[in-house]
């Protein structure tokens, strides 16, 4: 998430959220038939490091 914050706030944006959903790891397993060419590297992390999340900005004005 740090990066995706970074990511914003470089393009001039001031963060209003950022969060992991709780149950990311789990969505990313239910919908595992799309990730064709990630399964094992997916598998291999068992949700230590992989989620899903929202980073939230308001455009600062100039």
């Amino acid at each position: 998430m740090e990066w995706n914050r970074n990511l914003l706030r470089g393009q001039g944006f001031c963060i209003t959220e950022s969060y992991y959903f709780s149950e990311g790891y789990q969505w990313i397993l239910d919908n595992f038939q799309y990730y064709d060419g990630e399964k094992d590297f997916i598998l291999h992390d068992e949700g230590r490091w992989m989620g899903l999340g929202l980073t939230v900005g308001k455009k600062v004005r100039w």
